[in-house]
């Protein structure tokens, strides 16, 4: 790999910018998904561990809708009794198939070291954080700015 070359874990997340907002696309999958509230918050947790664990991963338009998509979808599996196939995801995410979603899911989890838990003090700054921003959703957290990282602190 030549220096400075992205990593092929990080260049699988990468893809065009998508013609809906962030916000819609979160509103989308709040509609289609039957997933638990914490599922939503949790995958925000994912995304900020990401950040943490390699500084050069950055939240960007090219890349925030399926980053967030295949944290929701370990998210789910981790927190939520019951779920759905994986075609379904990848249909709804809006993914081109059940092998992306599957090349994705496993390469997020290798990112974060297969660390899903989240203590119960995590979950609490981040409800915290998205309620003094009064959220209507939590695509209202990741305000993705091209090649910003997110902040919570």
């Amino acid at each position: 790999m030549r220096t400075g070359a992205l990593p092929p874990s990080r260049i699988a997340f990468f893809g065009i910018r998508h013609a809906i907002s962030l916000d819609i696309y979160v509103n989308r999958l709040y509609r289609y998904i039957n997933c638990s509230n914490v599922a939503y918050l949790t995958a925000l947790v994912y995304l900020r561990r990401i950040q943490i664990l390699d500084p050069r991963c950055r939240l960007t338009y090219e890349n925030i809708h399926r980053l967030y998509a295949t944290a929701l979808l370990l998210a789910i599996k981790y927190h939520d009794d019951e779920h759905y196939s994986n075609k379904f995801y990848a249909h709804v995410f809006g993914m081109s198939g059940l092998a992306e979603i599957n090349e994705l899911e496993g390469l997020m989890l290798s990112l974060l070291g297969f660390r899903m838990s989240i203590s119960q003090g995590e979950y609490y700054d981040y409800k915290i954080f998205i309620m003094n921003r009064q959220a209507v959703s939590s695509a209202a957290v990741l305000q993705c700015e091209s090649n910003m990282p997110i902040s919570v602190a």
